[in-house]
């Protein structure tokens, strides 16, 4: 995704995973949302917590992860210890991810917003400059369907294709089968597949050049 990304100036994120694998694969975050949080930051379990305005209400999670690697669960009750859990860095007490969870009511949403007006900035340029967008959908199941309905909102846009990928559940409303591919395999062999393609279309169109050229070389000099 990364290589594709790359000769995309014009791209966009838009994922449920949590574990921050976009962001460590050097995908820019200002073009990334990630819908349900990341576990690369932490928030205060306590929704009152307000001991220190200036303090964020999100931050890292590096030093988190730190000190659970130094402190090693006791193996005999599968319970971390006291000192390795986390701490909210403005009240003390104890903190969680930036996760939401199903009726997480404190949930610290203001990340996830900056990352919503960037994602919704991106729409509204694509639509407003008329981008062919094509939607590479990889893995999204029905069971928690964000990313799907999603994909298939983005498949409104004028000009729009969805690319479905998924081994189980690669099926596209009657709606879209004109706009979408349904791709019933795994994500990492098709992007592959993709790749070998635009490869080839990209040596042939290159090619095509270049015959093009020498055709008109040659009848400038006659």
């Amino acid at each position: 995704m990364k290589t594709l990304a790359a000769t995309k100036p014009h791209h966009f994120v838009f994922t449920s995973n949590v574990d921050s694998h976009w962001v460590k694969a050097g995908f820019d975050e200002t073009k990334l949302m990630e819908c349900h949080g990341s576990t690369a930051w932490m928030q205060c379990t306590d929704t009152e917590c307000s001991a220190d305005d200036s303090a964020p209400p999100i931050w890292s999670a590096a030093d988190v992860i730190k000190s659970l690697r130094e402190s090693p669960l006791d193996e005999t009750t599968f319970r971390a210890a006291e000192r390795a859990l986390p701490k909210c860095v403005k009240c003390g007490k104890l903190a969680r991810p930036n996760v939401m969870m199903f009726g997480d009511f404190s949930f610290v949403e203001d990340r996830l917003d900056g990352q919503e007006q960037n994602f919704q900035k991106f729409v509204l340029q694509a639509t407003a400059n008329k981008w062919k967008v094509t939607v590479i959908e990889i893995g999204a199941g029905e069971a928690v369907p964000t990313v799907r309905y999603t994909s298939e909102r983005l498949t409104a846009l004028p000009g729009a294709t969805l690319i479905r990928i998924n081994p189980r559940d690669p099926q596209v409303p009657p709606k879209l089968v004109k706009s979408a591919i349904s791709i019933p395999a795994g994500g990492l062999w098709t992007l592959d597949q993709i790749m070998v393609h635009i490869d080839a279309w990209s040596k042939a169109k290159d090619s095509a050049a270049a015959a093009i050229a020498a055709d008109q070389q040659k009848s400038a000099t006659k």
